[in-house]
């Protein structure tokens, strides 16, 4: 399996930054900018390339550890990333690409609980976030850790780039309205994100 699959971290040495890019939490938006914001035309990469490995140089866990550069992560709140997710691959695109047919958001929150976990069998976009950035103690590996929704990303997301806007970072829009057992079902499958990350079940 390539590095890019098992650890989705990137390193930007002039940056002096490795990001660890947590799916459906802004990571095309963040590489996109990290890549220059790059033209979307036949002489330059396409947005939706920018997780390319031909573009991006991926690095093993234990690399991001040793290089001595910042280690970034940006989260969201696993209500929202569940909510996206759907959106994202029933709505926008196609079940398909995470192997499913067509179901509604509830069979959907019920498939995440009893069929999926964070091995690297699983897809990326259905992995917990802690899977991505904590250690099995919950401990995270990272130096930077905000949540996409903090208004403030900008005062140091500007070395990322100079006219980073916080503003264009959701791309998918939610009309999901969740309700009790939704949220019962997202922090079930997902509750180590709310430990591990200070997210509030009760929101």
């Amino acid at each position: 399996m390539s590095v890019k699959l098992d650890y989705v971290i990137s390193v930007w040495e002039k940056k002096e930054l490795n990001y660890w890019a947590i799916p459906k939490c802004a990571s095309t938006f963040m590489l996109w900018n990290l890549l220059g914001r790059p033209k979307s035309n036949k002489d330059e990469i396409n947005i939706g390339q920018v997780h390319s490995e031909k573009y991006v140089n991926y690095i093993t866990r234990k690399e991001a550890l040793a290089n001595g550069f910042t280690n970034l992560a940006i989260t969201r709140h696993p209500y929202e990333r569940a909510a996206s997710t759907y959106n994202d691959f029933f709505k926008k695109r196609t079940p398909s690409a995470l192997k499913l047919h067509h179901m509604s958001f509830d069979d959907f929150l019920l498939y995440l609980l009893n069929k999926t976990d964070d091995s690297t069998k699983t897809n990326v976009h259905l992995r917990s976030q802690s899977s991505f950035i904590c250690d099995k103690k919950g401990k995270c590996y990272c130096d930077w850790v905000s949540d996409i929704e903090y208004l403030n990303l900008k005062e140091w997301m500007e070395w990322i780039h100079p006219d980073f806007d916080v503003r264009k970072i959701h791309t998918t829009e939610n009309d999901i309205v969740l309700n009790d057992k939704h949220k019962s079902l997202i922090f079930a499958r997902y509750h180590e994100d709310f430990e591990n990350l200070g997210y509030d079940k009760d929101e």
